[in-house]
């Protein structure tokens, strides 16, 4: 999907921004444990 409308790079500066209020725990927790959670890694 985001092929479609722009590159990782752009995807990931985006992702930041949008987190850029958060604590380190939840971060940790929207970043890692979602991969961990989803991609069983």
């Amino acid at each position: 999907m985001m092929t479609l409308t722009g590159s990782l790079t752009r995807w990931v500066a985006v992702t930041h921004e949008i987190i850029k209020g958060a604590t380190d725990a939840e971060k940790a927790k929207l970043l890692h444990a979602n991969a961990e959670q989803i991609y069983k890694v």
